[in-house]
């Protein structure tokens, strides 16, 4: 059982955590597991399943966190800031209205798909899902984009829509933009309402139309508007700007 920081850095105690969880030892980290790994090999010869494994991540976890305390102990900004964040983006709130205030936190990173390099070019600022949604459907666009790429020498029109950090829509298409809209709307009408979308093309006056409204969706849902919370694009026109920028909260990348 490793002792806190506030009482010294324990070398040997993290040491001995990581040889046991590299060598898939029964890794005890806290008196309360100790207790649970004495019980269950007493009453059953061996560990319930799956537990094994938790004591191991959480031995990892242990560990992560003290090297990292250790970090931020010594390596200040003259703000106090750890240097490991180099920035704060505020974000209008967390997954829930109280939870404020939020930031997104920016690494060190020149990655130019890092979400701290996207350009808001309309509505206000985005919340803590908005971010988990983007940094969602940003990873399998990137994805998907390459396995084209790689396979056919060529990327077709995608489209992508995400809920709640889950992605409930894709679309694709090697000749239209508009049936990727399409495809990626209409896969579940209901659970994109809302959400947030991602493209790898540009969006203009018609594509701009299609995201913010539908007579379709009208037809089967008795209401038209997709009320997308967050639009992600490689470029937006002025009168795409124009079109989706009229419901304030709406955020544009």
């Amino acid at each position: 059982i490793t002792y806190p920081l506030s009482e010294g850095n324990d070398v040997g105690g993290h040491t001995l955590l990581a040889l046991a969880a590299k060598g898939s030892r029964i890794v005890v980290s806290d008196y309360d597991d100790m207790r649970k790994v004495v019980e269950q090999i007493q009453t059953k010869g061996m560990l319930k399943p799956g537990f094994h494994a938790d004591l191991i991540r959480k031995a990892y976890g242990k560990i992560s966190k003290h090297y990292y305390s250790l970090y931020e102990s010594t390596t200040q900004n003259a703000d106090g800031k750890p240097k490991a964040v180099i920035e704060r983006v505020p974000l209008k709130e967390g997954e829930n209205p109280y939870q404020i205030p939020a930031d997104l936190l920016i690494s060190d990173s020149s990655d130019e798909l890092s979400l701290a390099n996207f350009e808001r070019v309309s509505g206000e600022l985005p919340c803590f899902t908005n971010v988990a949604d983007l940094d969602s459907i940003l990873k399998i666009i990137c994805s998907l984009s390459e396995v084209f790429r790689v396979n056919f020498n060529k990327v077709p029109y995608i489209l992508i829509a995400a809920k709640h950090g889950n992605p409930c829509g894709l679309g694709i298409d090697w000749k239209s933009p508009e049936l990727a809209i399409e495809l990626a709307l209409y896969g579940n009408p209901t659970a994109v309402w809302g959400g947030e979308v991602i493209t790898n093309f540009q969006v203009e006056k018609a594509t701009s139309q299609m995201l913010l409204s539908s007579v379709r969706r009208k037809k089967m849902l008795d209401n038209p508007n997709w009320m997308l919370d967050l639009v992600a694009a490689p470029l937006f026109d002025d009168e795409a700007i124009e079109i989706l920028g009229r419901r304030e909260g709406r955020k544009l990348y």
